[in-house]
């Protein structure tokens, strides 16, 4: 009897945990490369063009995906001229901080054309930081 209720409570503390994870927000953002483009030597390497001169926020892609349904799709650009992410009065204008904090705990998806294909990059974010 000992044994049955110490693997019931077992599960039930098991289940719990599963219960309180929490299901991350998916984001899809338009790759149009007015603000991100793709490293020419790096695969799947995405760079931003308003990078601060003593960290380098990037995004690595993870996998290509062709058949997925967005709901809605943002322009990156505008996406990340929000006053949370930048400030157009300072001299280092990204908030790679905040972006970062952002982006891991959001599902992330690139989308772009490609061959008359809708691609859709799975990525993550990567803050570099130079001493």
């Amino acid at each position: 009897m000992k044994k049955y209720l110490l693997l019931m409570s077992s599960f039930f503390c098991f289940g719990l945990t599963i219960a309180q994870e929490k299901e991350k927000d998916t984001l899809f953002l338009k790759l149009d490369n007015s603000l991100i483009f793709e490293s020419q030597s790096i695969p799947l390497k995405f760079s931003l063009k308003d990078a601060n001169t003593d960290e380098d926020l990037y995004f690595q892609g993870t996998e290509i995906l062709n058949n997925l349904k967005p709901g809605k799709l943002i322009c990156f650009n505008e996406f990340i001229h929000q006053p949370q992410f930048y400030d157009k009065t300072k001299t280092q204008k990204l908030k790679n901080y905040e972006l970062v904090i952002f982006f891991r705990s959001t599902v992330v998806y690139l989308v772009r054309k490609k061959d008359k294909k809708t691609e859709y990059i799975k990525v993550k974010p990567i803050l570099v930081s130079y001493d």
